[in-house]
């Protein structure tokens, strides 16, 4: 071929490269950034488009340039580990050899480009983060609605969806900033799966896992709290997603359940609630400090020292794990009547069994009287067996002593009791 047919063929070909990138979405990515886009050529411009397809066309036919796109190396992964072999400056992509391990990479058929758009697209919102090729969540569901992966489609389709008024708001850059999770005095709160979820880190867990420390959640952000006295809001420390450290699964829900940022007016801290220095919290951030309860009042695989995780009562209504979407208020696994019973035996605090330390359970739940009419769902500031008051209907006063105690509601007038067990 004459050379001057073979330019023509490359500018034509560059052409057609830059109408896909038309619109200025190229400019808007990071692979556009003229500052700090990819610069594998340190002759030429960061972000140029040069960076990736070449102009060096000497040794190659036209068949060959329509083939690979003018790119300066084969039309796959391995193109993009020459800039994306490490770890990115947020911990998003853990490097390639992490990747690699990756349950999305062990995927048949699963590249880069099948999440990824190099040059960027743009949709009515505007340019999507991350070089997607769609938002989140409707591009992990082209995979996650049963077909490849666990049916998560069908879990957002439930009447409670965690989320769901702001799909698609994630940045990469955002980690670390309490602001960017924030519900004031600018209104930043979302969540989208790559806030709980790094696709190139996650990878399947045992069955079934036993702690916390899940696969699922590994390579993200999250919050490690300092915790002080009861009722003390605590302090915070940041981690970024590049951490090598173990990770529990609350420390990602506190960025944004807890006051590690602004949270919408009447939102609990979950952080606050749950320090193990109250007078009675779930064991989410440590074991429970009632280390004399009765071991029958416990489900089966329940005991004193267990620890819980959030995941074990907000989540899908269905088998696929994790606070997706539900049928039920909350984000709860079941409906308020059932969901304690997961790890508190019905058959104590129901049907009347041996083994609950207030006699009256039975009795409240004959009445119908729901658990958390009396008791709170993470922890009490104020006081012992989670119980709370205010409510209505509900507990008015409530006074604990060793043998027993007293309580008014709006139930009842002023009632005492004995335990049936000491405390």
């Amino acid at each position: 071929m004459r050379p001057g047919t073979l330019v023509a063929a490359t500018l034509c070909l560059l052409y057609a490269l830059s109408a896909s990138a038309k619109d200025g979405v190229y400019k808007s990515t990071g692979h556009g950034d003229p500052i700090h886009g990819p610069q594998r050529r340190m002759d030429i411009q960061p972000g140029s488009c040069l960076q990736c397809h070449d102009q060096e066309t000497d040794r190659r036919t036209t068949s060959q340039l329509r083939l690979d796109r003018g790119l300066f190396g084969p039309n796959d992964d391995t193109l993009c580990f020459v800039c994306h072999a490490g770890t990115s400056q947020t911990g998003a992509f853990p490097g390639n050899a992490t990747w690699a391990q990756s349950a999305h990479a062990l995927q048949q058929a699963s590249r880069c480009t099948t999440c990824h758009d190099p040059h960027g697209v743009r949709d009515a919102a505007g340019v999507i983060p991350s070089l997607l090729k769609r938002r989140e969540s409707a591009l992990c569901n082209d995979c996650h609605d049963g077909s490849r992966g666990p049916d998560i489609r069908s879990q957002l389709t439930r009447a409670f969806v965690h989320g769901a008024p702001a799909r698609g708001t994630h940045r990469s850059d955002e980690d670390g900033d309490p602001s960017r999770y924030a519900a004031f005095p600018v209104n930043h709160r979302h969540v989208t799966c790559s806030d709980c979820h790094n696709a190139h880190q996650v990878i399947r867990d045992p069955a079934p896992s036993s702690s916390d420390r899940t696969n699922r959640l590994a390579g993200v952000s999250r919050v490690q709290v300092v915790n002080g006295g009861a009722g003390v809001v605590p302090t915070y420390r940041f981690v970024a997603a590049a951490d090598p450290g173990d990770e529990h699964e609350y420390e990602i829900c506190f960025k944004c359940h807890s006051s590690w940022t602004k949270q919408p007016a009447g939102q609990p801290d979950i952080a606050r609630l749950t320090n193990p220095a109250n007078p009675s919290y779930h064991p989410i951030q440590g074991e429970g400090r009632n280390a004399r309860i009765d071991p029958r009042s416990f489900a089966e695989g329940f005991d004193v020292r267990s620890i819980i995780t959030c995941s074990d009562c907000h989540g899908g209504d269905d088998s696929v794990r994790g606070p997706h979407g539900s049928s039920y208020r909350y984000l709860l696994r079941k409906s308020e009547e059932e969901i304690c019973f997961e790890c508190h035996a019905r058959n104590v605090y129901v049907d009347g069994s041996s083994g609950s330390r207030f006699l009256s359970h039975t009795s409240h739940a004959a009445s119908r009287i729901g658990c958390t009419v009396c008791h709170e769902s993470h922890g009490s500031t104020r006081n012992g067996a989670l119980i709370l008051s205010g409510g209505f209907p509900g507990i008015t006063t409530f006074i604990q002593t060793a043998v027993g105690g007293s309580c008014t509601s709006t139930c009842h007038g002023l009632q005492t009791y004995s335990v049936g067990y000491p405390r």
